[in-house]
């Protein structure tokens, strides 16, 4: 319809989410189709920063994830190195690997969510981060029209940063290694030049 408003209000460009068996063998995967590089791993998300709820129940959900980007979209790999109950388990027990959601931050976070809610998008997946007033959420489609999980999390200044520094860092990227290696998300957040990812309790 002419005219009509985006069902998702969005300042940056979406991030592909991809789960994957073995990180490493993602990283050399991806960064082998695209031409990217090089992909920041962090080793152990912490708890604080995915406290995670799964269809209303808290659910214990351990990760590692690598970051990069293809143009302005950010890539996201995700291994689960537990199997606590989530979208990221039920994914890779259907058989399958790849892109599992569709990641989209935002300053208007409310009213992105209740349109999702309203067109009957279903929350299923909350990550909850200290410091960060809304959750991450993953909505199911319920018509099963759409494909992948849309992720919705709320845009802060403190994300937009470090995301823009990441972004750099592949943009000066000269094809050498593919991963850098980091313990936590902090960590990464101190070579980009930040205090910390997240703010404190």
């Amino acid at each position: 319809m002419d005219g009509q408003l985006p069902l998702i209000s969005v300042n940056r460009a979406a991030q592909w989410g991809i789960v994957v068996r073995d990180i490493d063998e993602g990283i050399r995967m991806w960064s082998e189709l695209l031409g990217v590089g090089p992909f920041m791993h962090i080793a152990h998300i912490a708890p604080y920063e995915h406290d995670a709820i799964y269809h209303g129940t808290p659910s214990d959900v351990r990760i590692t994830v690598a970051f990069c980007y293809f143009g302005e979209t950010q890539i996201e790999l995700v291994q689960q190195l537990n199997d606590s109950p989530s979208p990221y388990v039920d994914f890779l027990a259907k058989g399958t690997a790849g892109i599992q959601h569709i990641g989209f931050w935002t300053e208007r976070y409310d009213e992105s969510y209740a349109g999702l809610v309203a067109r009957g998008y279903q929350p299923v997946y909350r990550a909850r981060m200290r410091g960060v007033e809304r959750e991450t959420v993953y909505f199911q489609d319920s018509g099963n029209a759409f494909g992948p999980m849309l992720e919705l999390s709320l845009s802060t200044p403190r994300k937009t940063a470090l995301f823009g520094a990441m972004a750099d860092r592949v943009k000066k990227w000269d094809g050498g290694n593919i991963v850098e290696r980091y313990e936590s998300m902090d960590e990464l957040a101190s070579t980009l030049g930040m205090a910390s990812w997240t703010t404190p309790a």
